[in-house]
């Protein structure tokens, strides 16, 4: 049973490197809608382990490039 004092992953990385696909590994979650046209996250995504051990959380991708939008909402899942 999860609670507050349940461990928690963040995914936290630059874009295209297959945060999105270990989130789907670990939660047995399928693709969403977070999804843009060149497939990179574009949501905060929040799931649980498939043995409910642990929670997991998908962030945007932090792109070379700036890209303020993305960077803050994955930053923000730091804190």
């Amino acid at each position: 049973m999860l609670n507050t004092t349940t461990p928690e992953i963040v995914l936290i990385g630059l874009e295209s490197v297959g945060k999105s696909a270990i989130f789907r590994l670990l939660t047995g979650e399928g693709t969403g809608d977070e999804t843009n046209l060149r497939g990179s996250t574009i949501h905060v995504r929040h799931g649980v382990s498939q043995d409910e051990s642990f929670r997991v959380t998908d962030t945007p991708g932090i792109r070379v490039e700036s890209d303020a939008l993305t960077t803050s909402l994955a930053l923000k899942e730091l804190s």
